[in-house]
């Protein structure tokens, strides 16, 4: 014992964690008066828990689990929304349970590892295209969902039948002699009835055309001059994702803010 201590905080987890990175700028077209270039960056990483308290156990309650990712998604997973009230009530949610049966009231034993939080990958593409005086730039990136990585919790697009944002999303809301929809029906509030929905997307990112105005710019008494005009989250692509901007991190927000803007760079 040192000055009182009787005890001391260890770190006793290991987690692996692998990844991958590849630029690439690529020229493939180049004359005296035309150039592209177009420049790639693919991201991927994976982490995998090991080890948490030396006795080889999964801390459950805390949604550890030894061979899977720090941010896993442990929960009660859905089957489907009964519509004709052979399981359940119609309009609500059936489950699996833990052995792979459907239940409409599973138990805290029937959680299970659905996915990660995690992206699949991440993906960037710029491209520049010059043709004399005029310039013309874009850049998509995206990150990418697949094999039960990139899930996040989008219950929140399924019960906002009495918010400001709700009106603004198209929900297929079950209605009695509906068979169409896999939505609850409006009033539908379970808290085991989490849905998990892909957030992968591919917006164009930056978008910009410019035009060097150098003779002009001589003519006046200036070294040069360049005109551009440039747009800034300009749209996205989330094919799975029923809220607004996937980039965003919850519900409540309305995603990433379109701007254009029109410049003028002047030099002396």
């Amino acid at each position: 014992m040192t000055a009182g201590i009787t005890s001391q905080k260890a770190t006793m987890g290991q987690v692996d964690n692998k990844g991958i990175e590849i630029n690439a700028t690529v020229v493939p077209v180049k004359t005296r008066d035309f150039t592209w270039n177009s420049d790639f960056i693919f991201t991927l990483n994976r982490n995998k828990i090991v080890d948490l308290y030396g006795d080889g156990q999964d801390d459950i309650a805390n949604g550890l689990f030894l061979g899977h990712p720090i941010n896993v998604i442990y929960n009660y997973k859905v089957a489907y929304i009964d519509q004709d009230g052979s399981l359940a009530k119609p309009g609500e949610a059936v489950f699996y349970a833990a052995d792979g049966s459907l239940t409409e009231n599973p138990g805290a034993s029937d959680k299970q590892i659905m996915g990660s939080t995690d992206e699949n990958f991440r993906l960037s593409w710029a491209n520049t295209f010059r043709y004399k005086n005029l310039q013309l730039y874009f850049l998509f990136q995206g990150i990418f969902s697949g094999n039960g990585y990139g899930l996040r919790d989008n219950t929140f697009a399924y019960r906002t039948f009495n918010t400001t944002e709700g009106n603004a999303l198209d929900i297929p809301f079950y209605y009695p002699g509906r068979t169409d929809t896999d939505c609850p029906h409006a009033t539908y509030n379970e808290s085991k009835y989490v849905i998990f929905n892909p957030y992968g997307y591919v917006r164009l990112q930056d978008l910009s055309l410019s035009y060097n105005m150098r003779a002009l710019a001589q003519a006046v008494g200036l070294a040069n001059a360049r005109v551009t005009l440039s747009g800034r989250n300009l749209f996205y692509v989330a094919p799975k994702w029923r809220m607004a901007d996937p980039e965003m991190s919850n519900g409540y927000s309305v995603g990433m803010p379109r701007a254009f803007t029109l410049g003028l760079n002047v030099t002396f």
